[in-house]
């Protein structure tokens, strides 16, 4: 993964561009939503810490890393997902959301596979394991 620094109207942002995602299987519109992620490339999601994601149907990605907001690109197809283009603020966040938040980010070009599990959650993976666990969004008390 390359990783490009920007600096757009006096905010920085970090360009994340990924070569080549290879493509699986996906439960297409089901992901389309806001969630909040539980679980973060194997962790679970900081205590009190709202982390999010949000997919529309034509193609947005938005959401919270923690400290930071990203935005990108999502192309959900019959049998695959491919995330890109996400570019994200450079707020100084400390640990350990730092931490979980560059995992995100990291993580965010690498899917090639969305799902939605039998209890509703979401579950988006890579070619070698799952990347985010989320609950949807209006699940969570406010």
């Amino acid at each position: 993964m390359n990783f490009r620094y920007r600096d757009f109207a006096g905010a920085t942002v970090m360009l994340l561009a990924a070569a080549g995602t290879a493509w699986a299987q996906t439960s297409g519109p089901a992901i389309v939503g806001a969630w909040k992620l539980t679980r973060i490339v194997g962790n679970d999601a900081v205590p009190g810490v709202l982390a999010t994601v949000e997919i529309s149907q034509d193609g947005k990605l938005t959401g919270d890393a923690g400290c930071n907001r990203f935005v990108g690109t999502i192309s959900i197809k019959e049998d695959s997902v491919q995330v890109s283009q996400v570019v994200s603020t450079r707020r100084l966040c400390l640990n350990p959301v730092q931490a979980q938040e560059d995992a995100l980010l990291r993580s965010l070009e690498t899917i090639t596979r969305a799902d939605i599990d039998d209890t509703g959650h979401l579950v988006m993976r890579n070619d070698r394991e799952v990347v985010l666990e989320a609950t949807a969004l209006a699940e969570q008390p406010r």
